[in-house]
């Protein structure tokens, strides 16, 4: 029986023994294996912070002038035009070459200051573009079509002065007239570029003076007194806009006239 103790003793204290070396081991790979994961996380991480401000970085440097992706080869139906989008300026402020030609000159503006121009081109697909900046001959390079550049030889290519079509119209289109703010009939447009940054001022607003000035003023019930309204008078519309002026009626709360003898001096 003592023989049976022992053993069992012995036993329990190899089992004991092992359990402990197996609780070692798996502690220890555990720890391992969080730390491998916690490694791989962190090279993870910073790799995708490194390729996101690589990615930045080559996005800004590609708007160096122009917007690329607003800068292509656009297609009509009666003809091929590079359009340029400056980021900061306009046209004014750089040179343009298409596959190494200079086309500046040969470009019109899209909108009235020029910040988005464009070329009628003389070949199919331009391979690629140059902004070269006038103050200190700095570059910017944007693919167009890619590929071999193209034998450019015309830089002045016009487009067409009409455009012939055929089809349905309504007899509301065919019949009302056009008409300019001086009230004729337009037979052509005043231009073809439209306002992009600039505020549009209403011809009609602009010949009202808008700087005014009105001293105190007081007046009775029956409209005895006197109001005097200075002007600051800007241009020949307003000073037209002025002398047209002859008599200001004043009215109460009803819109009735309440000054018997109506004038303006």
């Amino acid at each position: 029986m003592a023989g049976t103790e022992n053993n069992a003793g012995n036993n329990v204290a190899s089992n004991n023994e092992n359990a402990g070396t197996t609780g070692n081991n798996t502690g220890s790979e555990v720890a391992n294996n969080a730390g491998n994961t916690s490694n791989s996380e962190v090279s993870n991480n910073a790799g995708n912070t490194e390729n996101n401000g690589t990615a930045t970085t080559e996005e800004t440097n590609n708007d160096k002038f122009a917007y690329v992706n607003y800068t292509k080869n656009v297609n009509t139906d009666f003809g091929e035009y590079v359009v340029v989008t400056f980021k900061y300026g306009t046209i004014d402020d750089y040179k343009v070459l298409v596959d190494g030609v200079d086309v500046t000159s040969n470009m019109s503006k899209v909108d009235d200051d020029g910040h988005v121009v464009k070329w009628l081109s003389s070949v199919s697909n331009p391979s690629a573009l140059q902004i070269v900046k006038k103050s200190d001959n700095d570059t910017q390079d944007i693919t167009l079509a890619g590929g071999e550049r193209k034998n450019i030889t015309k830089t002045d290519v016009k487009a067409p002065k009409y455009v012939l079509s055929n089809g349905p119209i309504t007899k509301f289109d065919y019949y009302l007239e056009t008409f300019d703010n001086a009230g004729k009939v337009r037979k052509n447009a005043s231009k073809t570029t439209f306002t992009l940054q600039s505020k549009k001022v209403d011809s009609a607003a602009a010949a009202v003076p808008s700087q005014y000035y009105i001293p105190v003023t007081e007046i009775d019930n029956v409209g005895t007194g006197s109001i005097k309204i200075k002007l600051q008078l800007e241009n020949e519309e307003q000073e037209k806009w002025f002398e047209g002026l002859n008599n200001i009626k004043l009215l109460n709360e009803d819109h009735n006239i309440i000054n018997s003898k109506p004038y303006i001096q």
